[in-house]
């Protein structure tokens, strides 16, 4: 005769409530974001206004979303919100929106507008809707995509024709929602990405001469190399560091003028990067 015996387990972490944000329904309109150069943030859209929050719920950024000819505030989707994607100037934040013509958002063509925080036009492109991810695009978020070679903006044409079109952003995603940790698809070594570790911001940023890059070794690692990309995923660089010093300092003279991503690599594994602008 098989018996079973349960056994009550006391749990020592509790689930808490944090926060609610009530005021912006629906899926596209509220959520968590990475930011490049301020981490991570919550955001609403309260009927045209975009609010930002730090990740205990202050108030981080708000500004509001020009209105759109034909169509009520309210009816506006918010689907992607960023520091350095659409362009590559980490101090403003831009966002895309989709809408549609009509009060009834099942109905009439529907548009797609990208703005910086300012209100400034940097894509438009009417009768057309980004696709959510798909098995094809595991890791697209709205239609944007990590790729080795950028990150591209896929958009679906919604005319009878029904095309995918293509578009490569200037700006990179950051490096955590690249490809789940994988930066610029380079395979990691040894332990993989040390967990929950991310290297402190580079200053200056954006540099025109030098900038210093703050890091820390893993536990019980001596020693590591500090490897630079550009957004194709190509390697530009590589620095040894030890466990001697907590900064790098790189002369940033020497780099063409672009966006650069680094990550620490060790014998435990990757440590997540930062971004380095470098300007004319």
């Amino acid at each position: 005769m098989v018996t079973f015996q349960l056994i009550a387990i006391s749990a020592t972490a509790q689930i808490t409530f944090e926060a609610s944000y009530p005021n912006a329904p629906g899926y596209s309109n509220s959520g968590l974001i990475q930011l490049s150069a301020a981490g991570y943030k919550y955001f609403e859209n309260v009927n045209g206004q975009i609010n930002i929050y730090n990740l205990n719920h202050s108030l981080f950024r708000t500004f509001s979303i020009p209105p759109q000819p034909f169509t009520p505030i309210s009816n506006i989707g918010v689907r992607f919100v960023s520091d350095e994607l659409f362009n590559t100037n980490s101090a403003d934040i831009e966002y895309m929106i989709v809408y549609r013509d009509t009060t009834n958002f099942g109905i009439g063509p529907s548009h797609i507008r990208v703005y910086d925080e300012l209100g400034n036009v940097l894509f438009l492109r009417d009768t057309a809707d980004c696709p959510n991810s798909t098995n094809s695009f595991p890791m697209a978020q709205h239609g944007i995509v990590f790729t080795s070679a950028g990150v591209k903006m896929l958009i679906r044409d919604m005319s009878p024709s029904g095309a995918m079109e293509v578009y490569s952003l200037p700006g990179t995603i950051p490096c955590n929602e690249c490809t789940g940790g994988v930066i610029n698809g380079i395979q990691q070594t040894g332990g993989g990405t040390q967990p929950n570790q991310q290297l402190p911001a580079p200053y200056p940023n954006p540099t025109t001469s030098s900038v210093t890059i703050p890091y820390q070794l893993p536990a019980g690692t001596n020693s590591g190399t500090m490897i630079i990309y550009d957004l194709l995923g190509q390697e530009v660089k590589q620095y040894s560091v030890t466990s001697s010093f907590n900064t790098l300092v790189i002369e940033s003279g020497t780099f063409l003028p672009g966006t650069y991503t680094y990550v620490l690599s060790t014998a435990q594994g990757n440590v997540a990067g930062n971004k380095i602008v470098v300007s004319e």
